[in-house]
């Protein structure tokens, strides 16, 4: 039993990360990465076709 405030979880135990942090950060983070990916294809899409063809 406890009680979460600003991201953290308070119980007698002690203090820690709520879960609900965790989980927010993995699917930030999981959300970056693939904009990373996709990002990094469209650059490369984007510089291929401003190159000249000779």
């Amino acid at each position: 039993m406890g009680f979460g405030f600003l991201g953290y979880h308070f119980s007698r135990a002690g203090l820690s990360i709520a879960i609900m942090t965790i989980e927010r950060f993995v699917e930030c983070a999981t959300r970056l990465y693939e904009q990373e990916q996709y990002g990094s294809r469209a650059r490369q899409i984007c510089s291929n076709a401003a190159s000249p063809n000779f």
